[in-house]
């Protein structure tokens, strides 16, 4: 009888087929799985980094905002107490140690207080409940005095400081006393007699030059011009005119925050040799009217009445308000009022006034306290 091949072939080779199932199949699972965890041990490695550098990033925000979160709990335990900081510097920007600062700040319950403190590396601090407004006077022996005040409505907290309070921080400045020199200065009033006629000045008498005055020598000339154009649009001009031959006239900004209002020296260069203000009414309603505003002043320089090897130069400056009308009664001319210092030095051009030591002497209009 005839065997069936297929059962031949598995009797003959059956136990080695089930031989390698027995063992195949557990070393290709194996193979599989080893292959896998290190995929898997490598994605691991990865999210480990990855989670590592977020943890760090997260406390360091956690950290940022514990911060906030203290000075928040603070600004909610004390809304209304803040600091007002002022720092004192010169012109340079260093600090100016051992300055007074005499402060009165204004509340939001209409309370005011004033403190006086010694600035310690150029530095005052001031605590205040809900500060409105602030008024300020800093001296030093050194410094010519700065004054001024400021308003807090509407202006944003910019200063915060260790002990976590917060507020507003000024900056203020101080002008250095160099060396005041000698000058003669005056507060001057003057008529002049005749419209649209030039008179001379004498700067070292403070007074219009003979027959008009007393002085001697017309370092400068004045000259008061009105004119009235008839109707139907009456037009009335007033014009004041400085002017000097050999020199010139400058407008400077000035700094109504110090005691020294000007620089401490005038140009070297820049000046014109008139300078004139000008008001003008139209059908009786004013339609221009220049003035030099009390924030800056003239600086001017004249021929020299000495020369030497400096310059033929002298230097000077001239404080507004100055103010002009037409003269009273039958004179033609008018009436001008203005403050002036001039520096006698040839080629000097110091215009920083030693008060005490003023060489016009004639009354009160020579009492000058302002540099």
């Amino acid at each position: 009888m005839r065997r069936n091949p297929i059962i031949n072939f598995l009797r003959e080779y059956g136990p080695f087929l089930l031989l390698g199932a027995v063992l195949g199949l557990p070393l290709a699972y194996l193979t599989h799985r080893l292959t896998t965890n290190r995929a898997l041990e490598k994605e691991i490695a990865e999210l480990k980094e990855n989670v590592a550098a977020k943890a760090e990033a997260i406390e360091n925000i956690k950290a940022r905002y514990a911060a906030t979160d203290d000075q928040l709990k603070r600004l909610e335990k004390y809304p209304s107490e803040q600091i007002v900081c002022l720092a004192i510097e010169d012109q340079d920007g260093s600090s100016v140690t051992q300055a007074v600062a005499d402060v009165t700040l204004y509340m939001a319950d209409r309370s005011a207080i004033r403190e006086t403190q010694t600035a310690t590396n150029g530095v005052c601090l001031f605590r205040a409940t809900t500060p409105l407004a602030i008024a300020y006077t800093i001296t030093h022996g050194s410094y010519y005095t700065t004054k001024g005040h400021q308003a807090f409505n509407g202006t944003p907290l910019n200063y915060y400081d260790p002990a976590l309070l917060y507020g507003r921080k000024l900056t203020l400045q101080l002008k250095k006393k160099n060396t005041p020199v000698p000058h003669y200065a005056k507060h001057v009033r003057v008529e002049l007699p005749d419209n649209n006629r030039p008179v001379g000045f004498d700067l070292q008498a403070g007074d219009l030059v003979a027959p008009y005055g007393k002085g001697s020598i017309a370092d400068l000339t004045l000259c008061y011009h009105t004119d009235t154009t008839p109707e139907p649009q009456e037009v009335t001009s007033n014009t004041l005119t400085f002017a000097v031959a050999h020199g010139g006239f400058q407008t400077q900004s000035g700094d109504t925050w110090s005691e020294l209002r000007t620089s401490s020296r005038a140009p070297s260069g820049g000046y014109t040799p008139n300078w004139t203000l000008t008001r003008i009414w139209q059908s009786e309603k004013l339609t221009k009217d220049d003035y030099l505003p009390t924030a800056s002043y003239i600086a001017f320089c004249v021929p020299a009445r000495e020369t030497s090897a400096d310059g033929s130069l002298n230097y000077g400056k001239i404080y507004g308000p100055i103010s002009y009308a037409n003269a009273l009664g039958d004179a033609s001319g008018g009436v001008v009022n203005f403050t002036y210092y001039y520096n006698p030095a040839p080629g000097d051009r110091t215009i920083e006034f030693a008060p005490s030591a003023n060489l016009l002497k004639d009354g009160y209009r020579t009492r000058i306290s302002e540099p």
